[in-house]
């Protein structure tokens, strides 16, 4: 009987997202982190589309060892 195969954490785990607000004045923020892609992109639209001055976009989580 064999061993079952174990994969990498870095296989398993898909890259985490964060959603980032500027406002009129240059000040940056984190909205929500821990997002999938998916997730961070609809949110960007969901704010994106009130009109308000401030920008956002999504950003990848930078990996901590």
């Amino acid at each position: 009987m064999s061993e079952p195969a174990i994969e990498s954490e870095s296989h398993t785990e898909s890259p985490k997202w964060a959603v980032w607000r500027i406002d009129d004045t240059g000040n940056t923020f984190i909205v929500q982190e821990h997002l999938t892609l998916v997730e961070a992109e609809k949110l960007v639209q969901k704010f994106t589309a009130r009109g308000h001055k401030q920008m956002y976009w999504a950003e990848q989580e930078q990996r901590r060892s």
